[in-house]
């Protein structure tokens, strides 16, 4: 027969079963914000209750809200390797060359996150091709050659390249526009001139010089 023996407890502990010893661990809540534009939700449990009028007897419960895209990047920076490199790639998605400076100056941070922290990243690229070309090539242990700051750069670098061709595509259209603008200058031109041509002939034969 097994005989549990228990502290002796203050009235009350019994019932309970907490003992005036025993403490909790703080709970808060944090929401990591990645929209674009600002937090427009609540901050606050209360801010939920609306005009409740016993709300006011309610307690009150605090939502810390992280958003990312307006950290700085010594915030982001001050973060381990997963969150660092999370918050970096969403923080300058849409910033191209910000976002490359980024990759290269944490490529070794960005070697060391975790096959869950590169997942997060391609996902909030939104590219489905970054996508395709990392996770064809990478484990989910971590081994193959191909790295997702390849990845990363490979599509950087198509994004450079589309935009120089699309430059230069732009470039030609406007040359080619440049030329029909002097064809039919040159075409009014050309019918001005053969307009006073006909006026002239007419003079001319009206006082018998034909």
């Amino acid at each position: 027969m097994e005989i549990t023996v228990t502290p002796k407890a203050a009235n009350g502990e019994y019932i309970s079963r907490f003992y005036q010893t025993d403490q909790l661990s703080p709970c808060i809540t944090v929401v990591i914000y990645l929209g674009k534009g600002s937090w427009n939700g609540p901050r606050s449990l209360s801010d939920m209750f609306g005009s409740n009028k016993w709300a006011a007897y309610a307690p009150d419960y605090a939502i810390y809200v992280l958003e990312v895209q307006k950290m700085t990047e010594e915030e982001i920076l001050s973060y381990n390797d997963d969150l660092k490199m999370v918050f970096g790639c969403v923080r300058y998605s849409q910033q191209k060359k910000e976002l490359e400076r980024f990759l290269v100056e944490n490529e070794n941070a960005l070697k060391r996150t975790s096959w869950t922290a590169r997942n997060v990243m391609v996902e909030m690229m939104g590219s489905a091709k970054l996508k395709k070309l990392f996770l064809k090539n990478t484990s989910e242990d971590g081994k193959g050659d191909y790295t997702v700051v390849q990845a990363l750069k490979e599509m950087l670098d198509d994004a450079i390249t589309k935009g120089r061709e699309e430059g230069r595509e732009e470039g030609r259209e406007e040359g080619r526009r440049e030329e029909r603008k002097n064809t039919e200058r040159e075409a009014l031109r050309a019918d001005k001139a053969e307009q006073e041509l006909a006026i002239l002939r007419a003079r001319m034969a009206r006082h018998g010089l034909t």
